[in-house]
């Protein structure tokens, strides 16, 4: 598992963490913090690591009383944060992402999640990270890989949902 991932290119400097759920660590731009860190992962029992951006999904924010209603069929999801009754921003900033490939300026990984009893649906999560001159590229994308319609929120303004359904984007 690849702890940590380095971007530079001279003016940027980007940590990735695939280990810790994908986050960013550090995202400077001329030794200026650009993403300030925030979320702290010794909240739910983890390695201490400030992180200044992490994917949720498939959803953002929190699922009161981690029940809704899709489809007709009401989904009952687990608390995923001690101390509270709500399941909050998804899986995918709780679990290590897979590395698919890495250079000095850029990075993919992937997060796959099968279907269990707290969601229903299989799906998975990819996300890359590109530094070049001044610009930060980030990417997130979900694809459905049940047989039935998932629920997925939008988690960040301006990224491109590839797919709700289990069909390719066309």
């Amino acid at each position: 598992m690849v702890e940590q991932l380095r971007l530079h290119d001279g003016r940027w400097n980007v940590v990735v963490s695939p280990a810790h759920g994908g986050s960013l660590a550090l995202c400077e731009f001329d030794g200026i913090p650009v993403l300030i860190p925030a979320a702290r992962l010794e909240r739910l029992g983890r390695a201490a690591i400030s992180c200044c951006y992490f994917p949720m999904i498939p959803f953002v924010n929190r699922i009161e009383n981690a029940r809704f209603t899709f489809a007709g069929a009401s989904v009952q999801l687990s608390e995923n944060i001690a101390g509270t009754p709500h399941a909050i921003h998804g899986h995918g900033w709780q679990t290590a992402w897979r590395v698919l490939r890495s250079n000095a300026t850029a990075c993919s990984m992937s997060y796959r999640h099968e279907a269990n009893a707290d969601w229903p649906w299989s799906y998975e999560g990819t996300q890359s990270f590109e530094v070049l001159g001044d610009t930060l590229r980030i990417a997130l994308a979900i694809r459905n890989l049940a047989t039935t319609p998932m629920p997925v929120s939008q988690p960040v303004r301006g990224v491109r949902l590839v797919s709700l359904s289990n069909q390719s984007p066309s």
